[in-house]
């Protein structure tokens, strides 16, 4: 499996819009952010946006079509809990966390 990344809708005008989707290629440093959320079916998903790049070029962009982690480095996270906040739309109140 190789790592694509949606960089954009190829038209940011358009009703429906298409997902552009990149490879990434080789190595790269990453870093990224994410909303942790529970879906209508009561699964517990991750949203994550991320950066990777090597030397001057970087890809940005949404992790959802697949990103392989081979080694991981560094890793820095805090935990806060969050009360009553409604994530992505959702009409009812979700008593989780999230990584900061």
């Amino acid at each position: 499996m190789n790592s694509k990344v949606v960089v954009g809708p190829e038209d940011g005008t358009a009703e429906k819009p298409r997902p552009m989707v990149t490879e990434l290629l080789g190595t790269s440093e990453a870093v990224g952010i994410g909303t942790l959320f529970i879906n209508e079916d009561q699964v517990l998903k991750l949203h994550l946006h991320s950066a990777f790049g090597r030397n001057r070029d970087t890809v940005t962009g949404c992790t959802r079509e697949g990103v392989m982690i081979w080694h991981i480095g560094d890793s820095t996270h805090r935990v806060v809990p969050v009360s009553a906040i409604y994530l992505l739309g959702s009409h009812s109140p979700v008593n989780k966390y999230i990584f900061l």
